[in-house]
């Protein structure tokens, strides 16, 4: 009830990038560019736009978190395909 008598606070465009920036960094401490590029076949150069592709297109911090892995390398693996598409 208290809900509906405060609205909810949108999230600011600092918050966004914040948030997006947290998930960049925590997916870069889990794989490293080397190994994103050899196993999903990205160019090296294009990693790093390739993990922000991959914020913007549904990466949260659950796929992250241990014991999750076959999620990640599913998701990893089907973004893969998208971003190269493009």
């Amino acid at each position: 009830m208290v809900k509906l008598l405060i609205p909810e606070k949108k999230e600011t465009l600092r918050e966004a990038n914040f948030k997006k920036e947290n998930l960049f960094y925590a997916f870069k401490q889990k794989h490293t560019n080397t190994y994103v590029s050899e196993t999903f076949i990205i160019p090296l150069e294009k990693v790093d736009d390739f993990i922000y592709f991959m914020v913007d297109n549904g990466l949260n911090k659950e796929l992250l978190k241990k014991g999750n892995d076959m999620l990640l390398l599913d998701f990893i693996n089907l973004q893969s395909r998208q971003y190269k598409a493009k």
